[in-house]
């Protein structure tokens, strides 16, 4: 239905154009000025809320705990663990960057994988919450003594 609506309005501005040449054109210049204009207001108000909501609460005010990685199947890693919201703030999700690393006995620790686990949760002012997300690390060489850590590498709040 909507592309009938266009084309009549196409045919509609070339019937204009021919009778009334610069009004015609006049008209679509202001119609898609006014279109350009909705659109990138609508993008500079969406990037706005997005640095808002990634600027309420600061990692320090997440204590994380039970903090556990396991394999779950092939080159995917469940993670799992708590999170308590000490802001003022809900949050509402919580990115980590999960890093993998292998120490061989007698070797330096060498990281061998890294992956941003994106959680998407609803968590109070003062209230806890259970994590959990997956973490994907193909191409991982044989594990010898593996350790693993986090941080948290973003927040969004409201």
């Amino acid at each position: 239905m909507a592309w009938l609506v266009g084309i009549f309005c196409a045919l509609l501005a070339l019937a204009l154009l021919f009778r009334y040449p610069l009004q015609t054109i006049g008209t679509v210049a202001v119609v898609v000025g006014g279109i350009w204009l909705f659109i990138d207001s609508n993008a500079k108000n969406n990037q706005r809320r997005y640095e808002q909501a990634r600027s309420l609460v600061h990692a320090n005010q997440i204590a994380l705990g039970d903090m556990r990685l396991g394999n779950s199947f092939g080159s995917s890693w469940q993670l799992t663990g708590n999170a308590t919201n000490n802001s003022a703030h809900t949050v509402t999700a919580i990115e980590l960057m999960v890093y993998l690393e292998n120490c061989p006995a007698g070797g330096p620790c060498v990281t061998i994988g890294e992956y941003n686990v994106h959680n998407s949760i609803n968590i109070p002012p003062g209230q806890l919450r259970a994590l959990k997300g997956y973490a994907s690390f193909p191409n991982l060489p044989a594990l010898d003594g593996w350790r693993w850590n986090y941080r948290i590498s973003a927040i969004a709040a409201r």
